[in-house]
């Protein structure tokens, strides 16, 4: 019985995942976490891992969106596949069909399949950085320095290029490059962020546990397979902001974010610089010893900081389940931390405090 209970958790998680793709605007992938749900077994490799996935870390693994990214993966590979005829932007199939096609692929191509879902997703979502803007610009006014950026889990290091793109902030309100070709549109309610603060940014570094370069066709291919097929203008902005990293080429170091962390805040600070360490969506995948070392090395660094030469964090991260993310900054000297607001987790919109 417990076998069978744990076997039903899994299958929920499929469930779970379908209703945040429904409420986020992807009924095509709603109805794939629906169909595996449902008619996903063992007998392949790749549908034994995901029906034993331990169910300590079921929900933070997101073994539904692995599934769907491996199977879009394959689509983006072999688009003259049975199962490529039946995604987005054809018509939506019914479930028999669908399924018909993803068993097929299955067998074909189990390995690799069950290989791809091994790793955690990165959707380096684009959008996102409408919502570290405002952050950003928090810090500019605060201070007015240039701002070296430190981002932990920046997959292939879009979004520290975050200010060579063009935003739509809603009521009027834009920033940007007017020419970019990575268009972001996130309304912004509530108390706005300030954007008349000049926003330079003196540095940028990230890390990874498996960092992914915009100039691998493979890594691209990867990273476009984590954005859900129906919606073609995330599709559209993550591959202009690919060929933006291409061009403009950020460092993103192969190291937990715990090491990479503390190893950037042993550097001596510098005098007329405002450090800032920021991360969005990304704890959920972190261990909890992780996590605990980026507290205890931001409130070391904390303690040495100055006027000028500050340090800041700003976090965008799920919180409580089924919830908003929430919208975080901390500013040293001091080390307040306030909640500045909540947002979409992919970023289309923001309700500031």
């Amino acid at each position: 019985m417990t076998i069978l209970r744990d076997e039903a958790e899994r299958r929920d998680a499929f469930r779970l995942q379908a209703e945040w793709c429904d409420k986020l605007g992807s009924p095509f992938t709603a109805l794939l976490c629906r169909t595996l749900a449902d008619r996903l077994d063992d007998t392949s490799g790749f549908g034994h891992r995901a029906l034993t996935w331990p169910l300590e870390t079921l929900r933070g693994d997101l073994v539904a969106l692995r599934c769907c990214g491996a199977l879009h993966y394959h689509v983006r590979s072999h688009p003259q596949s049975e199962l490529a005829k039946l995604y987005p932007p054809r018509p939506t199939p019914d479930r028999d069909t669908l399924w018909q096609a993803v068993r097929a692929t299955i067998a074909a191509d189990d390995k690799n399949l069950t290989r791809f879902i091994e790793t955690p997703p990165q959707t380096n979502e684009v959008s996102r950085a409408g919502i570290l803007l405002g952050g950003l610009s928090l810090v500019a006014a605060r201070w007015s320095l240039p701002l070296s950026l430190i981002e932990l889990g920046a997959s292939a290091g879009l979004n520290l290029n975050f200010d060579r793109y063009f935003y739509d902030l809603g009521k009027g309100r834009s920033w940007g490059d007017a020419h970019s070709g990575v268009r972001i549109r996130s309304e912004w309610r509530g108390n706005a962020p300030p954007l008349d603060a000049p926003l330079k940014i003196a540095a940028r570094l990230g890390n990874d546990q498996t960092p992914l370069s915009a100039s691998r066709r493979d890594d691209r291919r990867r990273l476009l397979a984590y954005i859900w097929p129906d919606q073609a203008d995330r599709l559209k902005r993550l591959d202009a902001a690919l060929d933006v990293a291409a061009e403009h080429a950020v460092e993103v170091v192969k190291e937990d974010a715990g090491k990479f962390l503390a190893s950037c805040m042993a550097r001596k600070a510098h005098d007329g610089v405002a450090r800032v360490v920021f991360h969005t969506i990304v704890l959920q995948y972190a261990s909890p010893e992780t996590r605990a070392a980026i507290k205890r090395t931001l409130a070391s660094a904390g303690e040495r900081a100055t006027e000028s030469a500050p340090l800041a964090r700003f976090s965008m991260e799920h919180e409580k389940p089924d919830r908003a993310a929430t919208i975080r900054l901390t500013l040293w000297p001091g080390g307040e931390e306030r909640v500045i607001g909540e947002c979409d987790s992919h970023g289309a919109w923001a309700q500031w405090a």
